[in-house]
């Protein structure tokens, strides 16, 4: 008799072997940080022929590297 396996059940499944081979680093209590302090900017009065320009500083506060894989404007 065969039974079926819910796709719930499949999910949590894969979901902890994910987690569990996430890193040895979490296991061992270290883990990225991300600081934004500031995270909007406002230029004023914007006139054209002018170049603008703005850098945000995002920080690793954390204990591990902190992966930035994709940014995009807001």
């Amino acid at each position: 008799m065969r039974r079926r396996i819910s796709a719930g059940v499949c999910l949590a499944a894969m979901l902890a072997v994910m987690v569990a081979s996430a890193g040895v680093a979490f296991a061992e209590g270290e883990e990225p940080v991300v600081l934004i302090e500031e995270t909007r900017h406002d230029f004023g009065e914007i006139f054209e022929q002018k170049v603008y320009k703005h850098s945000f500083v995002i920080k690793n506060v954390g204990t591990a590297d902190l992966k930035i894989e994709k940014v995009q404007p807001g």
